[in-house]
C-alpha cells in the first residue's frame, strides 16, 4: 500500500494522542475515571474507532474481501457498543464489564484476524497484533468470570494498555506514512 495522504497521517496523529491521554488517564485514575464517565469516553472512543476501522478499510487497497467485510462488521459492532455506552454511561457495574469485556475480546479476536490476513503489513506489525489480540483475549475470560472481583480492575487496566498502545501504533504510523 502506498503512504498515506497528508491528511489521514494528521488524524493518525491526533488519535494517538488522544489514544496515549485517555489511557494514561484510565491508568493513572482508574475510580476517578470509571465512577465519572467511563462508558462515555469509552462510547465516543468505540464509536470513533469503529468508524476509523470503516473508513480505513474502504479506502485501503490491496485488501482481501474477507478481511473487508470482517473488519467492516467489527466496525459496526464498535459503533454499537459505542452507542450503548453513550445511551447509559451507568450501567450496572456488573453489566458495564461484561460489556466491557465483550468489546476488548471483539477487539482481541479482530487484532488477531488482523495480523493473520495483513500479508500486506510488516512483520514486527502482525507480530504486534498477535500479541495484544492475545493479551486481550486473555483478559476477557477472568473478567467474565469474575466481573465483580477482578473485572472493573482488568478491564480498566485492559482498556488503558489498550488505548496506549493503540496510539502509540497510530503515532507511528501518523508520523512514518507507512501503513504497511
Amino acid at each position: 500500500m502506498p503512504d498515506q495522504p497528508p491528511w489521514l497521517r494528521i488524524l493518525d496523529i491526533i488519535l494517538g494522542v488522544i489514544a496515549i491521554v485517555f489511557g494514561a488517564l484510565l491508568f493513572i485514575l482508574p475510580s476517578f475515571i470509571i465512577a465519572y464517565g467511563i462508558g462515555f469516553i469509552l462510547g465516543i472512543g468505540l464509536i470513533i474507532l469503529g468508524l476509523w476501522q470503516i473508513i480505513k478499510i474502504l479506502i485501503a487497497q490491496d485488501i482481501e474481501m474477507n478481511a473487508r467485510i470482517i473488519s467492516i462488521i467489527i466496525g459496526i459492532m464498535m459503533i454499537i457498543f459505542g452507542g450503548l455506552f453513550i445511551v447509559a454511561p451507568t450501567f450496572f457495574p456488573t453489566i458495564l464489564v461484561l460489556l466491557l469485556s465483550g468489546a476488548i475480546l471483539i477487539v482481541g479476536i479482530f487484532l488477531l484476524v488482523q495480523g493473520a490476513m495483513g500479508k500486506e503489513m510488516k512483520q514486527w506489525i502482525r507480530i504486534l497484533y498477535f500479541l495484544f489480540g492475545i493479551i486481550a483475549i486473555g483478559i476477557t475470560i477472568p473478567a467474565f468470570v469474575f466481573p465483580m472481583t477482578w473485572g472493573l480492575d482488568l478491564v480498566s487496566i485492559a482498556v488503558s494498555i489498550a488505548l496506549v498502545f493503540f496510539g502509540a501504533l497510530r503515532l507511528i504510523v501518523g508520523i512514518t506514512g507507512d501503513y504497511t
